[in-house]
């Protein structure tokens, strides 16, 4: 299991200030993800639609444990976003649980920094893979992106400025097939096969 994070801030570029009262505030999508979809955990970060950097976690297939964060400059506290949602997600059967992981936004005041990230603990393969996050929200596997947070940080006079979204992508976890239900077809293949042998040997 290994872990990685990474902290970036956009620089001066990325500024929420609008040069003149007049002049239009700048807004930016900031897109922060993570890929359980293989085996290897990846995380990307998108601006605008550009991809602005790629982290691989360099994890082991197993339980694998990622987190990635990102964040820019505003002005003050007072127009910054706290959230957390803890997550959990399942098979299609809904009962096999196959990932979990949290979403967090914050207001970190030595850097005037909105700071927002995801962690997300994965396992391939394994019915047992334990525990669901008490309180947590649900989600069916898609093996598609899926979003768990969303928000917009304002301006003073309540105009946006920037919208973030989290998202994950889980890979779709095959269900298990019942000992019963496999032995019965077993069994059915095999008296299958032995009236052929005797219609033959009759023949």
């Amino acid at each position: 299991m290994k872990h990685s994070l990474i902290a970036l801030a956009a620089g001066a570029a990325l500024s929420l200030f609008a040069s003149a009262a007049s002049a239009a505030p700048i807004v930016n999508h900031y897109l922060l993800q993570m890929d359980a979809s293989g085996n290897d955990m990846q995380s990307y970060a998108y601006l605008n639609g550009a991809l602005f950097f790629n982290n691989d976690c360099n994890t082991v297939p197993g339980n694998e444990n990622c987190s990635q964060s990102w964040g820019f400059y505003i002005a003050s506290s007072d127009r910054s976003v706290t959230l957390t949602n803890n997550f959990n997600v399942y098979a299609p059967d809904g009962v096999m649980l196959t990932d979990f992981g949290t979403a967090t936004a914050e207001f970190v005041s030595n850097g005037d920094l909105e700071d927002f990230g995801i962690s997300l603990n994965s396992h391939i393969g394994s019915p047992g893979f334990c525990c669901a996050i008490p309180g947590g929200t649900n989600y069916i596997g898609t093996g598609d992106w899926q979003t768990v947070a969303f928000f917009t940080v304002t301006n003073v006079d309540g105009t946006p400025l920037d919208d973030v979204t989290i998202q994950f992508r889980s890979d779709i976890q095959a269900v298990p097939e019942p000992v019963s239900i496999s032995l019965f077809g077993t069994g059915l293949a095999g008296a299958i096969a032995m009236r052929r042998r005797r219609r033959k040997a009759a023949a």
